[in-house]
């Protein structure tokens, strides 16, 4: 068996850990669309040190794993890949007894989570093994295939979309996202810093970030982004919400086919979306009435800190 360490990133690393990420969605039976630019922007952010919050696993001089934390509110999910060849030495559960000591050490966390893809059984089998761990969600990414074939938005009376920019665009969708989010599991409030730093990310469009109003109020929201892969363009959509007062009245489905149908104009021939399979507002039979197919399931785990 060969000798392998567990170490911090360094920044000529990213590369490799880009293939190794495109690994993991390949072996999960997505076509991968992860760059090494889209890596860095996430690999950083408000809360995250990469001293501290990521690591990768090294077999005889080269990189063969790699994972990292993801804070929000007061709970840390956590995520890593092992390349096929490296398993069955430990190095999965190494990373992630790491991560576990490094939440217990972070001031204000006292939830911890961390998911494996439903297509990957030794990712399952080891998280289901896990000391503390126990299975609290599914989700299920879903696909539609023809996305320029989305009928028409038929928008509620009094709703109207409205073209933000700037800290305008910030605070609406702050708000539009708590607001929405506010009844979904294990919701905390996201910042103004975060958004600032969605926005930096080299995928996002503010463009394709679209504020449903009704008067002067924020009624709902729907982000999308254009992925490109090894020759194609993925439209992905999401997160979409409806606040409280604008629910059942046809604006969620109103926002899912604008987002869609914008997506296709902007070249993309497939679109994907993830949803949580209890989501409370039934938003798993409007995505499949709308065209939308299941491709693949995550699972989270809550592990006890």
């Amino acid at each position: 068996m060969a000798a392998w360490t567990i170490r911090a990133p360094r920044d000529e690393d990213f590369p490799r850990i880009a293939e190794i990420l495109r690994a993991q969605s390949r072996e999960a039976g997505i076509e991968p669309t992860g760059t090494e630019a889209s890596l860095r922007s996430a690999w950083s952010g408000p809360r995250f040190d990469i001293t501290r919050h990521a690591r990768v696993a090294e077999v005889e001089g080269e990189i063969a794993a790699a994972g990292r934390m993801h804070f929000e509110g007061t709970f840390t999910d956590a995520s890593s890949y092992v390349l096929s060849e490296h398993r069955g030495q430990g190095i999965g559960t190494a990373l992630l007894r790491y991560f576990l000591d490094t939440a217990r050490a972070e001031p204000g966390i006292n939830e911890f989570y961390t998911w494996a893809s439903a297509a990957i059984p030794p990712a399952i089998a080891l998280l289901e093994a896990f000391p503390g761990s126990s299975h609290e969600r599914t989700f299920h990414r879903m696909l539609n295939a023809s996305p320029a074939g989305t009928p028409e938005p038929a928008w509620p009376k009094g709703i109207a979309l409205r073209a933000l920019e700037g800290d305008e665009l910030i605070g609406a969708m702050l708000e539009a996202h708590n607001a929405s989010f506010i009844d979904h599991w294990n919701f905390h409030p996201i910042t103004d810093e975060e958004i600032r730093h969605w926005l930096e990310q080299p995928t996002s469009d503010p463009s394709l970030w679209f504020i449903a109003t009704a008067s002067h109020a924020v009624a709902g929201f729907c982000v999308c982004t254009v992925l490109e892969g090894d020759g194609f363009l993925r439209g992905d959509l999401g997160p979409i919400g409806t606040t409280r007062p604008f629910r059942r009245i046809g604006l969620g489905r109103a926002l899912l086919r604008h987002g869609v149908r914008e997506l296709a104009a902007r070249g993309a021939k497939e679109v994907t979306l993830g949803v949580d399979n209890q989501n409370p507002n039934q938003a798993l039979r409007l995505y499949e009435s709308e065209g939308f197919v299941h491709t693949h399931q995550g699972h989270v785990y809550r592990i006890q800190l």
